[in-house]
């Protein structure tokens, strides 16, 4: 594992016993390895290991962090570990193993994969289920302003908005499927579909049309809608 200078100029070098699964994920002075053994924990500033984590299997994606804890995803098996030694601070079994991203709220853990899954960060119990275990599987979750967002798309490409407290859900966005998991940058919901085209509302075009083109997905379908606003399309 490498880390760069703006310049281009390697920093640091780690050479790790098991190789990365997802993208890192980086919180404070810290980087999170999810590799096929477990997770490793490095100083962002050197390099050195701080510490690693052998009694977790291969980690499904990114770890979610934050201040204190880190979510991991290892199969069925959602764990939150303590940042600063490791140690277990509880672990749950979901019914899916569909490894996609989680997303933390401001208190709780959202996994999505036929259903989605909301799990009380400080216990680790589960809270609410919603989606239909018939239905069309969830490409993935994003949190802001107190509110979940949640896609589908391989058959139908929908975003929803659920309701934190009881996971009910009310779609706000349909769209040409595949669709991609959802972002949140500021105030705006990002997803990528497929028909080509750039869609943006009309309150704030100039920023929208900014982050699209400097992401380079303009090749694809990319929506985006204001958190604050009923997210219909314009």
């Amino acid at each position: 594992m490498y880390a760069f200078d703006p310049d281009g100029t390697t920093r640091w070098r780690v050479s790790l016993e098991s190789p990365p699964s997802y993208t890192p994920a980086v919180h404070d002075e810290s980087v999170y390895v999810g590799t096929d053994e477990g997770l490793v924990v490095i100083d962002r500033t050197d390099g050195d290991i701080r510490w690693d984590d052998r009694y977790q299997s291969s980690i499904g994606q990114p770890p979610a962090v934050d201040g204190e804890t880190a979510y991991l995803r290892s199969g069925t098996r959602i764990s939150a570990v303590d940042v600063a030694d490791g140690s277990l601070r509880w672990q749950y079994e979901s019914a899916d193993r569909r490894a996609n991203p989680l997303a933390l709220s401001e208190t709780q853990v959202v996994v999505t994969g036929k259903r989605i899954n909301a799990i009380d960060r400080s216990t680790g119990e589960g809270r609410w289920e919603s989606g239909d275990s018939g239905g069309p599987s969830f490409r993935g979750v994003a949190t802001a302003s107190g509110t979940v967002f949640a896609t589908s798309g391989f058959k139908s490409g929908n975003c929803y908005r659920l309701d934190p407290a009881d996971g009910s859900m009310e779609r706000v966005w349909t769209s040409s499927p595949p669709i991609s998991a959802p972002l949140v940058v500021d105030e705006y919901l990002f997803f990528t579909g497929s028909t080509g085209s750039v869609r943006r509302r009309t309150d704030r075009p100039a920023r929208g049309t900014e982050f699209v083109s400097r992401l380079g997905l303009r090749r694809s379908s990319t929506a985006h809608t204001s958190l604050s606003t009923s997210g219909t399309q314009p």
